[in-house]
């Protein structure tokens, strides 16, 4: 028997940005802030749910829907890495990293919102 294919994929802040304006309303898509709530609520991406990866990152995704479509972020891009795989062993079937988090995204130039 074949399995679905699966994708686990980094992503620079740029197809980031395309990524979530292409999902704009889409309910499969979910955008993750893995970073501490402390982190996230000094600024973060808007519509990000925020699923701290030092906390019980493992009990709590596994609460989310594993067919739907990930994008994961913290500040540098280890920690949503990190989080990454752990969701692919998870079972998951999409999930992307973007590379170098919160802190390329603004070197972008792209909006963060408080």
């Amino acid at each position: 028997m074949l399995s679905e294919q699966s994708i686990f994929k980094d992503l620079t802040p740029k197809e980031s940005q395309e990524m979530i304006k292409k999902n704009d309303n889409n309910p499969q898509f979910v955008l993750i802030d893995v970073r501490t709530q402390g982190e996230y609520q000094g600024g973060h991406l808007e519509g990000a749910v925020n699923v701290d990866y030092q906390s019980d990152f493992k009990t709590e995704i596994e609460k989310f829907d594993k067919g739907k479509k990930y994008l994961l972020y913290c500040r540098t891009g280890i920690r949503s890495d990190n989080a990454m795989q752990i969701m692919r062993y998870a079972g998951f079937k999409e999930v992307y990293n973007m590379l170098g988090g919160i802190s390329f995204w603004a070197d972008e130039g792209f909006s963060i919102v408080k």
